[in-house]
């Protein structure tokens, strides 16, 4: 959509020109030569810009223009293709949890299954735990983790800021 967007907006200019010229009875009409040749270099100039990305861009990154997956997919797939935790974890958690929806039971599991195998890595930072639901934290761990504090509260109502919910 975005690369049919891009080239869409290239050519209404060139639409909106020809409908210029051929319109009578403007006054003090400008250039169409003049207009044209400024289509043209600015057309140049997107098509010197492209090229530019697509050079500088990594070629193993080049699919993902053209590539049909979801960011789920991806996350799910780059998950099962991790071979080590700290990948596997960060694919997880370093991205909203809603891409692994669809593998929320496995992840869970081996999230459970190897925490003990995490504590202390450099890579498992308060960032990245903050990001990790209680329920895939081990209980006897997720005190160590939370610092004996439990997640903390989304929301506060209005009848618990004034002492009203006291009763």
């Amino acid at each position: 959509m975005f690369v049919f967007l891009s080239l869409y907006s290239q050519l209404l200019p060139f639409a909106a020109l020809h409908f210029y010229e051929q319109k009578v009875g403007i006054e003090h009409k400008a250039d169409v030569v003049l207009l044209r040749s400024a289509l043209l270099g600015l057309l140049g100039l997107w098509t010197t810009c492209i090229g530019l990305f697509i050079w500088v861009t990594k070629r193993a990154y080049l699919s993902t223009f053209y590539q049909k997956i979801t960011a789920s997919q991806f996350t799910i797939e780059s998950f099962r293709k991790a071979n080590s935790h700290e990948a596997k974890i960060l694919t997880c958690f370093d991205n909203h949890i809603s891409l692994i929806a669809g593998i929320k039971a496995e992840v869970k599991e081996y999230t459970l299954a190897h925490w003990h195998e995490f504590e202390g890595k450099s890579w498992l930072t308060k960032a990245i735990v903050s990001q990790i639901p209680d329920e895939f934290i081990p209980t006897g761990a997720l005190a160590r983790v939370r610092g004996g504090v439990g997640r903390r509260r989304k929301s506060v109502s209005v009848r618990e800021i004034l002492g009203m919910d006291s009763e």
